[in-house]
């Protein structure tokens, strides 16, 4: 009969730390979730274009094709802010597009990074733009005379936030901007960004 109910009783202390072992589990799981949903909650990285300006310019024309020859470059720098109290890692890197009357006329990797929770990194590029794309624009001709191109830069970076390495978002950052290149004076006017985001 003792050793009857000393097998009930270790039994039930089993069944007991089992029980408390399950509930602590699944109040730490919730715990997770609520921080998950309102302290940790994901959001959206910011990409801002800080400025633009032009690092290499040279015109000139072809007498026997009549068309014009174009070297252009324009230096981007772009801050990156991450308002998530975790890590932002863009390991897949992102990349710098510029158009030019809706056609890719020039773009820029950039390389895989990290930020760290509430941190904001800058990013130095340099755009070159394809002559030949550009040259083959017949509107071309009528800004070159005007003194002025109309560009669209797109910059998008999508990378990984990571919480308590259980929860993993991801977070697509992009800036899309109009950037007016004034020929004469070799200044650009950086004007009309639009910022989207998306998880």
């Amino acid at each position: 009969m003792g050793i009857k109910s000393a097998i009930l009783t270790s039994k039930r202390r089993r069944k007991t730390i089992c029980c408390s072992v399950a509930a602590l589990i699944l109040l730490t799981a919730l715990l997770a979730l609520i921080l998950g949903l309102t302290v940790l909650k994901p959001r959206h990285p910011v990409t801002t274009v800080d400025s633009v300006s032009l690092d290499d310019y040279n015109l000139s024309f072809d007498l026997l094709t009549l068309r014009p020859l174009l070297n252009l470059t324009l230096n981007l720098h772009v801050s990156v802010s991450n308002p998530n109290k975790v890590d932002f890692k863009y390991s897949r890197g992102g990349s710098a597009l510029l158009y030019y009357k809706g056609q890719l006329v020039g773009d820029a990797p950039i390389p895989p990074g990290r930020i760290s929770a509430g941190g904001t990194e800058t990013i130095h590029m340099k755009l070159t733009v394809f002559a030949d794309r550009l040259i083959s624009n017949s509107d071309l001709v009528m800004d070159l005379g005007a003194g002025e191109i109309v560009f669209r830069s797109v910059t998008k970076l999508s990378g990984k936030a990571q919480m308590m390495h259980i929860i993993q978002f991801s977070l697509t950052s992009e800036t899309s901007c109009d950037l007016k290149v004034n020929l004469l004076s070799r200044s650009v006017e950086n004007s009309g960004c639009k910022y989207k985001t998306k998880l």
